[in-house]
């Protein structure tokens, strides 16, 4: 009976993993399906219509081929992300520091988006021990994402605070957003899931959650359809 069980155990975990792998393949060739066939249908008005078109048409078509090939070398660059384990080098660090510095590389787009941003840091929280880079890298993709789900007008909140044993600092990101549909919402950190239809590759949360899984922290999302989304991680405190 031992021997069946472990049998049965091992089927299932190969089982999941070609299921993790379908899943895998069919993103890949998704992301980068929509792209190549734009990327032909260029080259083939191109062959076509070449005699008749003038320099500035070539350059149009020439830039949409470049736009399309950089589409492909975002999703490549994004699934290296997921798919490699990046290094992590720890440091010592204040988390209301890490914020800010994050808030500063996408102050611009708040700017252009007309986005609101409205900070509550804790200066009493203890602080991290994080890999400061990723750990901008993921609010700075959760910030993104807020933007995106608001129209001009809205407002993120950001609060920074310590759990009441001060063995975790908790960061909070909250928009005014649409919000996240209730039967979508399990699947948010899912590779190649996403919301955004072709200007999203669905790896941005992926990697994020994995980042913060590294860090021995944790990702909760809650959500209400045109209310907003809030998104909360947790991190050990340095000891």
């Amino acid at each position: 009976m031992s021997e069946e069980l472990k049998n049965r155990e091992e089927e299932i975990i190969q089982s999941k993993k070609l299921a993790s792998l379908g899943i895998l393949t069919a993103g890949v060739a998704h992301e980068l399906r929509n792209p190549l066939n734009n990327i032909s249908m260029v080259a083939q008005n191109f062959i076509e219509m070449h005699d008749s078109l003038s320099r500035e048409q070539m350059i149009e078509l020439m830039t949409r081929v470049e736009e399309e090939t950089k589409r492909i070398e975002d999703t490549v660059k994004h699934l290296l992300d997921f798919a490699k384990p990046r290094e992590v080098h720890l440091k010592e660090a204040d988390i209301n520091d890490t914020i800010r510095q994050s808030v500063k590389l996408i102050q611009n787009v708040l700017d252009i988006s007309d986005i609101e941003l409205s900070l509550s840091l804790d200066p009493s929280i203890p602080h991290v021990f994080i890999d400061e880079p990723q750990i901008q890298e993921v609010l700075v993709n959760l910030m993104e994402n807020a933007v995106q789900a608001m129209t001009p007008g809205g407002t993120i909140f950001i609060a920074s605070k310590a759990s009441e044993s001060k063995d975790t600092v908790a960061i909070e990101v909250k928009d005014t957003g649409s919000g996240i549909p209730p039967e979508v919402l399990p699947n948010i950190f899912d590779p190649f899931f996403t919301t955004k239809g072709v200007d999203g590759t669905g790896l941005g949360m992926s990697i994020s959650y994995g980042i913060v899984k590294n860090h021995r922290g944790t990702i909760k999302v809650e959500s209400a359809v045109d209310v907003g989304t809030t998104f909360t991680i947790e991190l050990p405190a340095h000891k």
